[in-house]
């Protein structure tokens, strides 16, 4: 099944604008004031730190944003995330999830950005589950849509599942454009 290029590109243009529209809040209006790079550094630091003092184990947000943080080791927040993702895997014998597919995108995601491969994690290759594409739509879109995100994040997966993924969202293009998440 070959995927229309100009469409997958349109996709990932979608998908980063809508990630940078979800990170980023820049104050508007006559108060507005100028802010320098040391007052974002000092701002971003504290911030990290709040995290790291109030993280919860399952938070990856969190951790994919103290693991990019430059300067900053992240390594014992980390170390707690994924030792406790280990021991739910174990638990449940290596199943996170069996309605909520994101779930695996999300720690995907998250032990990307720690170094470590999702595809050997405490013996389970988490990269696996995002190859079933009726558990991934029952979320909708998003399943799939973060699914993609999660192979590419460090080329997990075969080719052949990026397109299936690719052309599903594809083909759920509503009239006129765009996606709808219900």
């Amino acid at each position: 099944m070959g995927v229309n290029m100009s469409k997958t590109k349109v996709l990932y243009g979608l998908v980063i604008a809508i990630l940078l529209m979800s990170f980023i809040w820049m104050p508007l209006g006559a108060n507005a004031q100028e802010v320098d790079a040391e007052s974002i550094e000092k701002v971003a630091l504290r911030t990290a730190e709040n995290i790291m003092n109030n993280q919860t184990y399952r938070d990856e947000w969190s951790i994919i944003g103290l693991n990019r943080y430059e300067g900053l080791d992240a390594g014992t927040i980390s170390g707690e995330y994924a030792r406790a993702l280990g021991r739910e895997l174990e638990d449940k014998s290596g199943i996170l999830t069996s309605n909520k597919y994101t779930e695996y995108s999300k720690a995907i995601l998250a032990l990307t950005s720690m170094g470590i491969n999702p595809a050997d994690f405490h013996g389970h290759d988490l990269t696996l589950q995002l190859g079933d594409i009726e558990k991934l739509t029952i979320q909708g879109i998003n399943g799939p849509i973060w699914a993609l995100l999660a192979l590419d994040s460090g080329g997990y997966g075969p080719e052949s599942l990026r397109e299936v993924l690719i052309g599903y969202i594809l083909e759920n293009e509503i009239p006129g454009g765009g996606w709808s998440l219900t």
